[in-house]
């Protein structure tokens, strides 16, 4: 008998970029240096042998959300939308593995109504 594949995004918000790459390590994301030296968020990790795709949302973790206030920067524009941080640092999975195997990412799982980023 075959398992089943399971495809989901995952949806996450940690307090910061040290948690979020700490709970990674749990689950198979190494660690990754760019050109210059500095540590780089990488892009997949593996956890029971199914590799699972990491995006971090916002390229630095940061999602914006209108504050219902608008500003006139450009007349030919017109009215532009206020923005504001929202707390935490985000992260989107796509797993791919059994659904079983999902890793539990705790308190920091969350299940936005309308996701600002999404796998293709």
């Amino acid at each position: 008998m075959s398992e089943t594949i399971f495809s989901t995004t995952i949806f996450l918000r940690f307090p910061d970029r040290e948690t979020a790459r700490a709970a990674f390590a749990l689950y198979g994301s190494g660690t990754a240096e760019g050109p210059d030296g500095a540590p780089v968020w990488p892009s997949c990790g593996t956890y029971e042998g199914y590799r699972y795709d990491i995006a971090v949302v916002g390229a630095d973790g940061t999602i914006f959300r209108p504050t219902g206030a608008t500003i006139e920067a450009d007349p030919d524009l017109g009215p532009m939308p206020v923005l504001e941080p929202v707390a935490g640092f985000h992260v989107n999975v796509l797993w791919q593995g059994p659904a079983e195997l999902i890793p539990d990412f705790g308190a920091a799982r969350v299940h936005p109504v309308t996701p600002e980023c999404v796998f293709a």
